[in-house]
């Protein structure tokens, strides 16, 4: 019987993860899906069954900030290795997006932001490197065009990015001489819910908004809370095109090192490369309204 070929995605449970976990089920590896609660279980299983897939998708609860769920996933990764089957891939999805500027933002905020989207990723990377280095396998960061381009009231968003590309570039250099490649996939809007849980928090980051900058921060979340809207329903894209750019990695003989998605993120890291850092502080500050 031929090796079953494995990739854990963390953040399985909706949009992008979901999509990616569906899509890889559906074209022939099996997939570990990273979720937090037990209805999102049943409702990747009954998604995959419905593709045709359903033996091809494993829900696996993975809270990345829990020691314990990471701990769990490797114990079942080496019960799958033990009967001749490989881990290939490493996707790093799960994430969160804390709305609200660097004056404001508390540091509960900060340390929520980070302890998911950056300390989770080296967290459940790490754990899982020695089955991926004794397969050649791939680690993909999903990151996004706030990787490349701060934007103002998502401070600590973008910053996570930033911080997710330094670590996979490092990674990368790191485990060069290893065979597993390192890949960074950077997304514009995406139809997910992510953007509407962050959105829904307009309200939420005002209250906590000091008397002194209220009338300086509360018109630009109103603003912003405008313009992402009108993104959402203009340029944001399906994850599956994320998706596609998952399985491009897991695929490739020399996998890229990073890929942009969706026009507005291309147009994005394009201004940044060319433009003045004044010039460019001044399109995204008419940009989001700020």
């Amino acid at each position: 019987m031929p090796s079953r070929r494995w990739v854990v995605v963390s953040g399985a449970s909706t949009g992008i993860g979901r999509a990616i976990s569906l899509r890889l089920a559906r074209e022939g590896w099996h997939v570990l899906a990273g979720y937090r609660r037990p209805e999102h279980a049943e409702q990747l299983k009954a998604d995959a069954a419905a593709l045709g897939a359903g033996q091809s998708l494993e829900p696996l609860r993975l809270e990345v900030t829990d020691e314990r769920d990471i701990q769990a996933c490797v114990a079942r990764v080496e019960a799958l290795r033990a009967q001749g089957d490989v881990l290939v891939g490493l996707v790093n999805n799960a994430g969160v997006f804390v709305l609200g500027g660097i004056e404001t933002l508390d540091l509960a905020g900060w340390r929520r932001q980070f302890d998911i989207n950056v300390f989770g990723v080296v967290a459940l990377t790490r754990a899982l490197l020695p089955s991926l280095i004794e397969a050649k396998g791939r680690v993909i960061n999903i990151s996004s065009i706030g990787g490349r381009v701060a934007q103002p009231l998502l401070g600590a968003y973008t910053a996570s990015k930033f911080a997710l590309e330094a670590l996979s570039d490092a990674l990368r250099m790191e485990l060069a001489d290893t065979g597993v490649a390192v890949s960074i996939i950077e997304p514009g809007a995406i139809k997910t819910p992510i953007f509407d849980k962050s959105m829904s928090q307009a309200e939420e980051s005002i209250r906590a908004i000091p008397a002194y900058a209220r009338a300086r921060y509360e018109p630009k979340i109103r603003n912003l809370e405008k313009v992402g809207k009108r993104m959402m329903e203009k340029t944001a894209i399906d994850p599956d095109k994320v998706a596609t750019r998952v399985v491009r990695a897991l695929r490739a003989r020399r996998p890229f090192t990073r890929a942009l998605v969706g026009a507005d993120a291309r147009v994005l890291a394009l201004l940044k490369a060319a433009l003045p850092t004044r010039v460019m502080d001044w399109f995204i500050r008419k940009s989001y309204g700020v």
